[in-house]
């Protein structure tokens, strides 16, 4: 159910005054600042998973028959027992000047809370196309080989790491 039915998310903002009783000058109204359909789990033309799109936090009401509101609950309940799973978890502290590099479509992400008072935590995020990021790797590849990039231009990703590890 979770790769077939929509799941709505979206950000309330406050953004209308309207007036809650005959005795009261105003009162707050919710809309939907940002709001879009997807499936939480997204397959390719050959049935395998290429994006999960997960965020709790934003999900809205469901958007679905009568008949299905039921069972897509439990599925989206017990999707999200399995992401809270210890088996399914990693966790690690980077050290100041590590860098974490995630693909957001295929894995999911988080932040624990940091408890001890002398940590201090700098998140920066960045997003970077895929396709930016694969010819960049390409270049630093190909400059780890020592050759000219002519005669790198036909190679494949993995012939290029190949060369790259043979290289000194």
């Amino acid at each position: 159910m979770l790769t077939t039915e929509y799941i709505p998310a979206g950000r309330k903002r406050l953004s209308v005054e309207e007036k809650l009783s005959e005795n009261e000058s105003s009162a707050r109204k919710y809309e939907w600042d940002a709001y879009r359909r997807n499936h939480l789990i997204n397959l390719d033309e050959n049935g395998d998973v290429y994006q999960i799109r997960y965020n709790h936090n934003t999900r809205i009401p469901l958007e679905v028959s009568y008949d299905k509101i039921e069972d897509l609950l439990a599925a989206y309940r017990r999707f999200s027992e399995l992401l809270q799973d210890p088996k399914y978890n990693t966790e690690f502290l980077l050290a100041p000047g590590q860098v974490l590099v995630v693909d957001n479509w295929r894995v999911l992400h988080g932040r624990t809370g940091i408890w001890n008072p002398s940590l201090q935590r700098i998140l920066l995020g960045a997003y970077l196309e895929e396709e930016s990021f694969r010819c960049r790797r390409r270049i630093l590849l190909g400059d780890k080989t020592g050759m000219s990039d002519l005669w790198l231009m036909g190679c494949s990703d993995r012939a290029l790491e190949i060369l790259a590890d043979r290289h000194l």
